[in-house]
């Protein structure tokens, strides 16, 4: 799903129209009321021990409940075998049968599945064959990741971005220091991208967004352009810039 620039997808979900007037705001109380007559859905706890899903074929049905992958190499196996429809459905029914708010016991699981999802973008990301991994793809598990993000994890999500960021500065560092070029690759550029969605960018100061872009500042000051392929990620990584900083009306020297 696409995000406006220095905006939130949730800002149209949580707008309301206050209507002027007496006679509209008659309206607007019954639509209310009629809306908190309605029973609010809760997540439904599953029955019975929940089962690994080790092999599904294309056509099969795709059960109700479903455990967390016992590694991740199980879990990109049954959903490389699936369309991008039906792993979207493996991963909700996933991810909600193991939900925190079901049971304590589900952070372990749930904390399993971030890592798997994080890993699996990853590797995605970096994938050198174009043909066979496409932007859909990696977009399909950004939602999932958001959805996971916020739920009380105990700092999980947050420690896996971070222990990420800190090897793309390394990585950057080390090639400033050898004179080198192209710190980074497209994985890294698609991270940053991704890192812009998941996280607050309008908060002034973030444990995740502040070091994230001083790093990308460091990348237009010090990297080197030394090929057409430097210029083209300093361009990008500007423009991307601009998606983390105009929220918050940051500014960077840069």
């Amino acid at each position: 799903e696409n995000r406006q620039e220095g905006g939130d997808d949730l800002d149209d979900n949580l707008k309301y129209n206050f209507a002027e007037g007496s006679s509209e705001e008659e309206d607007s109380d019954a639509e209310l009321d009629e809306v908190a007559a309605k029973p609010i859905l809760k997540i439904p706890k599953p029955v019975g021990v929940l089962k690994e899903l080790v092999a599904l074929g294309p056509e099969e049905d795709i059960p109700f409940t479903i455990a967390v992958s016992s590694s991740l190499d199980n879990f990109n196996h049954l959903l490389d075998s699936q369309s991008l429809e039906r792993q979207a459905t493996i991963l909700e029914r996933m991810r909600l049968c193991n939900h925190v708010s079901l049971s304590k016991e589900n952070k372990e699981p749930s904390k399993m599945l971030y890592s798997y999802l994080f890993d699996r973008l990853v590797l995605l990301a970096s994938s050198t064959d174009k043909d066979a991994v496409s932007m859909d793809v990696i977009n399909l598990l950004i939602q999932p990741i958001y959805d996971l993000t916020w739920d009380n994890l105990d700092n999980f999500a947050f420690n896996t971005f971070k222990s990420y960021i800190v090897k793309m500065n390394q990585k950057l560092h080390q090639c400033i220091a050898n004179n080198g070029s192209n710190a980074w690759s497209t994985e890294e550029l698609i991270m940053l991208r991704v890192i812009a969605y998941i996280w607050p960018a309008s908060d002034r100061r973030h444990s995740i967004i502040t070091p994230v872009t001083m790093t990308m500042g460091q990348y237009l000051f010090w990297h080197p352009i030394k090929n057409s392929k430097d210029l083209i990620t300093k361009l990008f990584i500007t423009n991307l810039l601009r998606i983390y900083i105009a929220p918050a009306k940051r500014y960077i020297s840069e």
